[in-house]
C-alpha cells in the first residue's frame, strides 16, 4: 500500500451515499468498493480515474446482514469474511464464518464453500504480496456468542442484563479468547495455513498496513474498552512472520500517557505509516492498574483525530483530521489515503469522504464537507 501523494491536488472523490461505519470495503484496480455494517446489504463502487467519480449502487450483499466483516482484495476479486449480526432465531448475536467472493467485472456474489476455521471479527487483516491474505487478531466465536446468548436469555430484566454485562466486561484479557495465531487464506486453494503464534497479547480493531514484504500492526483492543499501547511490524516469510516491535506511538489528543487506540486508520504514504483516528476510553489504562479489570467503567468513550507518522524509526503527530473518527475504510490513492465513512463522536455513522495528503513534513486533510 505505498503511496505517492501529490500536494495540492484537490480530492474530488464525492461523500458516500449514506453513512457508514463498521462496514467493509476493498480496492481493486482503479475502484473502491464499500459497504455493509450501518449500510445494511448495501454495496457501493468508486471509479478514482472517472473524470466526475460517483458512488455507483452495485450488487446488494446476498448474505445476513453484518457488521465489522473483513473484507480484503486479492487477484482481482473481494473476499469478505465473517462479521457480527442477528442469528436466525432474531433473539441474539452470532459470528458468521462464512466466506463470500465479489466479481467486479460480472458485478456478482458467490459464496464459497468453505468456511474460517476460528471467528474474524475484529481481525485485522491485508492481502500479501503473493496474494495470500494474512489475519491477524480476531474475537472467540464461542465467547462472543455465549455473551450474547447470556444477553437473550435476560430478556427484559434489566438488573440481570446488567450483571450479564458486568461480568463481560470485567475479565482478564485472556478470558476472551482473542485468536493469538496469526492465519493466512489462500484464495486459489481455498485453504488455511497457520503461520505461528504472535508474540504479544492478540487484539482486536488494531489498525494494519502492507508495504511490500512487510506488515505493520498498530494497537487496537486488548479486551473491552482497554486499548494495546504498542506496535509491531512483520516481515513476511513462506510458512512464519518475524515480528520485531516498533516504537510505541505517543498519546492522542494530548493524554498525559498513552492510552492506544482501535479503529484507526492506517497506511503507508511515500514509505512512512501513518495512523489516523481511532478511539479510546482515557482513564482505562490508570484503572485497570489500580486492579478494576472493568477498565473503562464511568469513563467516556472519545473519538479522536491525530494523525501520527513513524518516520525514520520515531513517531510524530503530523496533523489531524477535521473531526475525531473510526471504524472506516481507508484506501491508497494517487493524493495519499482515501478515508471512507466511519463514527464519528458519540457514534454517529458518517458518509464523509476525505484524502490524507503527506508531504514527508505533515499530513493534510482534504474532505468534501464536514457533515456526517
Amino acid at each position: 500500500m505505498n503511496v505517492s501523494t501529490h500536494p495540492g491536488t484537490a480530492c474530488g472523490y464525492p461523500d458516500l451515499p449514506q453513512p457508514l461505519k463498521h462496514g467493509a470495503g476493498a480496492r481493486v484496480a482503479g475502484t473502491v468498493y464499500a459497504g455493509l455494517g450501518s449500510a445494511g446489504s448495501a454495496w457501493f463502487g468508486l471509479s478514482l480515474a472517472a473524470p466526475s467519480p460517483t458512488w455507483v449502487a452495485r450488487a446488494p450483499f446476498p448474505g445476513t446482514p453484518r457488521e465489522q466483516a473483513v473484507a480484503v482484495a486479492s487477484a482481482g476479486a473481494v473476499y469478505v469474511f465473517g462479521g457480527l449480526g442477528v442469528a436466525a432465531d432474531g433473539r441474539s448475536q452470532v459470528l458468521f464464518d462464512d466466506i463470500h467472493r465479489y466479481d467486479p467485472v460480472a458485478d456478482a456474489w458467490e459464496l464459497l464453500p468453505v468456511h474460517a476455521p476460528v471467528g474474524l471479527l475484529g481481525a485485522a487483516a491485508c492481502a500479501l504480496a503473493d496474494g495470500r491474505i494474512l489475519f491477524l487478531g480476531g474475537a472467540s466465536k464461542a465467547v462472543v456468542e455465549g455473551f450474547f446468548a447470556r444477553l437473550a436469555e435476560a430478556g427484559d430484566d434489566e438488573a440481570q442484563r446488567l450483571a450479564v454485562t458486568r461480568d463481560y466486561l470485567g475479565r482478564e484479557p485472556k478470558a476472551y479468547g482473542f485468536h493469538a495465531e496469526a492465519l493466512c487464506f489462500d484464495p486459489v486453494t481455498q485453504r488455511w495455513q497457520g503461520l505461528g503464534r504472535l508474540p504479544f497479547a492478540p487484539t482486536l480493531g488494531a489498525a494494519v498496513a502492507r508495504e511490500g514484504g512487510c506488515v505493520a500492526l498498530v494497537q487496537g483492543e486488548l479486551k473491552p474498552g482497554l486499548r494495546s499501547r504498542d506496535a509491531w511490524q512483520a516481515r513476511v516469510g513462506a510458512t512464519a512472520l518475524d515480528w520485531q516491535p516498533l516504537p510505541c506511538p505517543p498519546a492522542a489528543g494530548g493524554a498525559p500517557e498513552p492510552e492506544g487506540l482501535a479503529g484507526a486508520f492506517a497506511g503507508y504514504v511515500d514509505g512512512s505509516l501513518l495512523v489516523a483516528g481511532g478511539t479510546n476510553f482515557p482513564g482505562a489504562w490508570a484503572q485497570y492498574r489500580a486492579g478494576r479489570r472493568y477498565a473503562h467503567e464511568g469513563l467516556a468513550k472519545t473519538w479522536h483525530g491525530d494523525v501520527h507518522a513513524l518516520v525514520g524509526g520515531a513517531w510524530r503527530r503530523v496533523g489531524s483530521l477535521p473531526w475525531g473518527l473510526a471504524h472506516g475504510l481507508a484506501f491508497p490513492v494517487p493524493q495519499g489515503l482515501l478515508l471512507v465513512g466511519g463514527e464519528r463522536q458519540g457514534g454517529a455513522a458518517s458518509a464523509a469522504v476525505q484524502c490524507l495528503r503527506w508531504d514527508g513534513i505533515a499530513a493534510h486533510g482534504c474532505a468534501q464537507g464536514d457533515r456526517p
